[in-house]
């Protein structure tokens, strides 16, 4: 029986694996890495982007247990993957009754580029709005500054204002 519990924990180093899958998202969405934050307790390890929760493990023993995520996130969740009610407003998931800590890398990854567009903005643009318009992407090479660019998240959606991509008409809309 303790075999099989052992069987069941995640390890330091699938943990690690996904860390590596999160940062990858962090530069795909051109996001600084220091954002992404891990949280150690007595028995839970959390990965935030900021304040913003993307999952808890429940360690035990060497290993982990169980992770959690929240409720808000249950539709980007593959069929039959079902977790129990936990604290507030999340879902637990055992390892040793449903999908392994592994198997997680693509939800959480999604879970990871959601935090990531909600970021409020603190800002409509910068002084490159039309190095930006021309190349499609934000261009500023301060991540952290970037991160809370309502221009950029316009850009992503498509939508360019200015330049020689300009696509998006008066009245349409504002950054």
């Amino acid at each position: 029986m303790q075999q099989k519990k052992e069987a069941a924990l995640a390890t330091e180093q699938e943990l690690e694996a996904l860390l590596a899958r999160l940062a990858g998202v962090l530069e795909e969405e051109k996001v600084p890495g220091e954002v992404l934050r891990l949280h150690r307790n007595k028995g839970t390890t959390a990965i935030f982007l900021r304040s913003d929760l993307i999952c808890r493990l429940t360690a035990r023993g060497d290993g982990y247990s169980s992770l959690a995520i929240g409720r808000q996130f249950a539709g980007l969740l593959p069929a039959g993957w079902e977790g129990k009610k936990a604290a507030g407003d999340t879902l637990a998931f055992p390892f040793e009754q449903g999908p392994a800590l592994a198997d997680w890398g693509t939800v959480l990854c999604e879970i990871c580029r959601r935090r990531i567009w909600e970021i409020p903005k603190q800002f409509d643009c910068c002084d490159r709005y039309e190095e930006c318009s021309d190349a499609g992407f934000c261009t500023n090479p301060d991540l952290l500054y970037a991160m809370e660019c309502g221009y950029k998240k316009l850009l992503r959606q498509g939508r360019v204002f200015y330049g020689k991509n300009r696509n998006a008409g008066e009245g349409e809309g504002q950054a």
